[in-house]
């Protein structure tokens, strides 16, 4: 069993890729890197301004749609959820699925965390996506 103790309590900084504070999807980034050996593209050029919306351009899954591929339940480890914001109609934030419908990841109100999808994302659910080398 993995201990994720090392990924808990990481703090928030938006665009954060570390080593000192990490956004949704740079904790994606650093767990790919450290547990799967796996360099994940660093997307820092999707507008954060807009919570990985483009101005009505471009929504992040056009951006990094040539390196993942949706994914339908079960989900295996690490695969990459998007998640909607209650407000938007676009998704805004990334989690990885762990097991027994848990997600790690971090918000701006919280450091890096692991929560039940139920208590929360469920409703919140846009798509899940895996890295295409990710088998």
């Amino acid at each position: 069993m993995i201990d994720y103790s090392d990924y808990i309590g990481l703090p928030y900084k938006c665009r954060g890729r570390g080593p000192e504070y990490y956004d949704c999807y740079g904790l994606c980034v650093k767990v790919y890197k450290e547990l799967l050996n796996i360099e994940l593209p660093n997307h820092l050029e999707v507008d954060y301004d807009d919570k990985w919306y483009d101005k009505g351009k471009n929504c992040i899954l056009d951006t990094i749609k040539d390196n993942w591929e949706y994914v339908n339940k079960p989900y295996r480890k690490y695969d990459l959820t998007v998640l909607f914001n209650g407000t938007t109609t676009y998704p805004n934030h990334v989690a990885l699925w762990l097991s027994n419908n848990k997600i790690l990841h971090i918000t701006e109100s919280i450091t890096s965390t692991i929560d039940r999808y139920e208590d929360y994302w469920e409703s919140k659910f846009h798509c899940a996506l895996r890295w295409k080398n990710n088998g």
